[in-house]
């Protein structure tokens, strides 16, 4: 069974779009990020969120852990909506497993990423040695060519959920009748 996986930056609104397409194609959802934070918690004794399981062991450990967490995640027999975060896509044994599935890029407008992100402080993997917008601007360009290869269709999320939602179910129909 193949998952229908939302991929893209940080805060475009993958988990917001991504719940709403299950709630519209009555399939369950799972926000990557909260699962590791619950396998973290069971493993470690203690909840920590994501940008915390970061600054306590390093990025290396958490994209470990995501990795672990997404072939999981795929694994599962049932089809889900998944949203995983911004930086999955960049492991080559992620863009393996995402193959085997429907991959939508999610993007909006940078600036206004930019902005949504800064309001809960600098990200834990913004290199602290770079002013945050001359990192997010590099990082975005630098993941921008993996999601376009990695996705079926790319839909941007300026508008309003709904939209983006129906944009995802068309494209799904589409792809189904190919």
């Amino acid at each position: 069974m193949k998952h229908i996986i939302l991929i893209g930056f940080k805060h475009v609104g993958k988990s917001v779009v991504g719940q709403a397409l299950s709630e519209e194609l009555n399939m369950p959802f799972l926000d990557i990020d909260r699962v590791i934070e619950d396998v973290y918690a069971k493993r470690e004794g203690g909840m920590l969120s994501c940008r915390q399981i970061v600054e306590k062991h390093g990025l290396q450990y958490f994209r470990d852990l995501e990795s672990e967490v997404l072939s999981r995640t795929l694994d599962q027999r049932t089809a889900h909506v998944i949203a995983p975060g911004g930086g999955v896509a960049m492991r080559l044994e992620n863009q393996i497993l995402l193959q085997n599935h429907v991959v939508v890029h999610v993007t909006a407008d940078k600036n206004k990423v930019f902005e949504r992100i800064m309001v809960s402080g600098r990200p834990a993997f913004f290199p602290k040695d770079e002013e945050p917008i001359v990192g997010f601007k590099r990082i975005w360009e630098e993941r921008m060519p993996m999601y376009e290869s990695l996705a079926h269709h790319t839909i941007s999320n300026n508008t309003i959920v709904a939209d983006s939602v129906r944009e995802i179910v068309s494209v799904l129909e589409l792809v189904q009748t190919l």
